[in-house]
């Protein structure tokens, strides 16, 4: 199993010197064993209390031991695609550091110095909170949410993007712990995969976005609560941390207020795990709002009587076309309000 820097794997020691074997149990040679070594000293940088200088140096280490390696004649020819393999993997590790490296640093420091902190033997869940406040810190200044973005959380981080999604911002918070601890103490990356609306009082880390729910009527509102198709976010020693809705919790799911289904005409019902929430939603493209392509109209449950009054609901407040009708029908009977 190998170890990884950025989205770039290495062997081991122990695999690269399988994969390096010299014929008939030929000494390595005092090159291949600078490679080794090298590739040892990069290994150790990404666990434990991880150096992000220290892992810098010791990729650009690597790549001169296998420089000269590769220059080497003698036993050393038959390892040249080995060795030019590795160097690949080690120039692109570096030029992923140097991209991504200086506000990675900037945002271990400002604040909050963490490596400071670190020295001072603090705890990791404390350096995490750090890092994980520094973080948002620098997200809240420089950063956007958007739903409909490509971008992941390496393009920030080098600066080539401003705006992510969900995601994006989870997987960049994830390479900055990574980066400052190392692969010793696990980031896990947590995914919910189904749609669910959020509870209001929690709120995205991009202030310009204040939800996508309004309710049914010509003065609803938006009261903070967001629906998503799927959401990210990281779990650290037992803690979860999600910079998208700019909060951590103990508790998994805490920010969720329901979980939601899809079913005919663009529609989201509770599923039987949140029964008790009393509300649908339908989806509206024309509502305007920042982040989102369109905005969800909230209806309660008992604010109607069968699919006749839904219907009336739904022409009078969002203009859907006849063509909707039956899907609408449809999704009162799934209701169960069909009288």
């Amino acid at each position: 199993m190998g170890f990884k820097i950025g989205g770039t794997e290495f062997p081991t020691l122990e695999e690269w010197k399988l994969q390096t074997p010299l014929k008939n149990n030929v000494q390595r040679p005092l090159n291949l064993v600078k490679v080794d070594d090298a590739l040892k000293k990069t290994q150790a940088q990404t666990g434990g209390k991880a150096d992000m200088f220290g892992i810098f140096e010791a990729l650009c280490e690597l790549c001169n031991a296998i420089d000269v390696s590769k220059k080497t004649d003698g036993p050393l020819n038959n390892l040249y695609v080995a060795l030019n393999t590795l160097e690949n993997e080690a120039i692109k590790a570096r030029r992923y550091y140097a991209a991504t490296g200086p506000l990675i640093i900037r945002i271990l420091s400002q604040p909050v110095d963490v490596f400071a902190a670190r020295e001072k033997n603090e705890g990791n869940l404390q350096l995490a909170d750090k890092i994980y406040s520094n973080f948002v810190h620098y997200a809240k200044a420089h950063w956007s949410y958007v739903a409909s973005s490509k971008h992941g959380g390496e393009d920030v981080l080098a600066g080539r993007a401003t705006a992510f999604p969900c995601g994006g911002i989870a997987t960049a918070l994830k390479i900055v712990f990574i980066s400052f601890f190392g692969n010793k103490v696990p980031t896990q990356y947590k995914m919910i995969s189904t749609y669910l609306i959020t509870k209001p009082e929690y709120h995205c880390f991009d202030g310009k976005v204040t939800g996508n729910v309004k309710n049914v009527g010509k003065l609803g509102h938006f009261d903070g609560a967001t629906i998503f198709n799927m959401h990210f976010y990281l779990e650290f020693n037992g803690k979860f941390y999600d910079p998208c809705m700019d909060t951590t919790y103990t508790e998994d799911n805490q920010v969720v207020q329901a979980f939601l289904v899809k079913k005919g005409g663009g529609a989201l019902v509770p599923e039987k795990k949140s029964q008790g929430h009393p509300f649908i939603y339908l989806f509206d493209r024309d509502i305007k709002v920042s982040g989102f392509n369109g905005g969800w109209v909230r209806i309660r449950m008992d604010s109607f009587a069968n699919s006749d009054e839904l219907w009336k609901l739904v022409t009078e407040n969002l203009g859907q076309p006849e063509s909707k009708q039956t899907e609408m029908k449809a999704l009162a009977i799934a209701c169960g309000k069909v009288a």
